[in-house]
């Protein structure tokens, strides 16, 4: 599979993805908070990690991979990742897409 995703988000601000390992891996990307839709997952339903307390936000960028747990960090601002799904058109590679919380102690940031 040919991968697109260092060319696509060149232009992007820069983020870093720690691991539980503590390795740091530095990537290119946007994070974006999502929008509640109808039937979507709000503040205290359940899920899959827990009840959901806070809105969730997306990265979308040029990642290897991330698990669940991972700590991203953009602009100074920390968010847990709670999956990842990579990002593909046909035969092309175009990133990693994050589903992730803002940590509580970036709460209001």
């Amino acid at each position: 599979m040919r991968d697109c995703s260092k060319n696509l988000y060149r232009l992007l601000g820069r983020a870093v993805l720690t691991g539980a390992d503590g390795t740091k891996t530095p990537c290119r990307g946007a994070v974006v908070r999502r929008k509640a839709q109808a039937g979507d997952y709000a503040s205290g339903l359940p899920h899959e990690t827990g009840e959901l307390c806070r809105p969730l936000y997306v990265f979308t960028g040029g990642l290897d991979s991330a698990q669940p747990g991972d700590v991203l960090e953009q602009d100074g601002v920390e968010y847990t990742v709670l999956g990842a799904e990579p990002l593909a058109l046909g035969p092309m590679r175009l990133g990693l897409r994050l589903v992730m919380e803002r940590r509580p102690e970036h709460e209001g940031e």
